[in-house]
């Protein structure tokens, strides 16, 4: 993050304790006019899940009423209220903006991890592993995790790899992936996600008054 300007992220989970670990480095890059774009599933019940799959109209409603309660567990404690403000500062700015991505029937999760990362010299760096966007996959005292990384001036297998991921991650954002829908986020839940976007990004930056919080164990 510290080179680059867009970074693209498909994971099967997002989780805000990633915030708490690197909340001033995503601060940083929103800072230097980064754009990043997330891809991810929600955390659903069975019956959520076969609600939304039982009809297109519904998809939002139950999207959003697990969204925010999720939003609210969160905002119930100081250490991780302080990331769901930083989220909602990068929304805000359109530093950062999240879509989900559904199965296209009741059974089973979008599970794919990837990440593509480019510089502004177009320069471009790929990975593919286990590890989702959380705390737990990304702290080296947490989960053992793996992951393959791919550098676009490498070689030309290595660049046409990283084009591969390029077109593949273009493709599920605009829910082209056969098996996926992909979708924003639902409209009532971003409208409250927004109403903590109040602060200036500043405030979460490597140089800022306040952090994100202690990393959450």
């Amino acid at each position: 993050l510290e080179a680059a300007f867009k970074y693209d992220r498909a994971s099967g989970y997002f989780r805000s304790s990633v915030l708490q670990l690197v909340g001033s480095a995503f601060a940083d890059f929103a800072q230097r006019g980064g754009h990043a774009r997330l891809v991810c599933s929600p955390q659903m019940t069975e019956e959520d899940a076969l609600a939304v799959a039982s009809g297109y109209e519904r998809r939002d409603e139950v999207l959003g009423e697990r969204l925010q309660g999720e939003l609210v567990h969160l905002l119930s404690h100081a250490r991780t209220a302080r990331a769901v403000e930083l989220l909602a500062t990068l929304e805000r700015l359109r530093a950062l903006e999240v879509r989900i991505a559904l199965r296209d029937t009741a059974t089973g999760l979008y599970h794919e991890q990837r990440g593509i990362l480019e510089d502004r010299e177009s320069n471009v760096v790929t990975f593919r592993g286990a590890a989702n966007e959380s705390r737990s996959a990304w702290d080296p005292s947490a989960n053992h995790e793996s992951f393959e990384v791919f550098c676009s001036w490498a070689d030309q297998r290595e660049a046409l790899r990283c084009d591969r991921h390029k077109d593949y991650f273009d493709a599920l954002w605009k829910g082209r992936i056969d098996g996926v829908d992909t979708l924003p986020l639902p409209s009532a839940f971003y409208a409250k996600l927004l109403e903590y976007s109040d602060h200036e990004v500043t405030e979460f930056t490597s140089a800022g008054a306040r952090p994100v919080g202690p990393v959450a164990r």
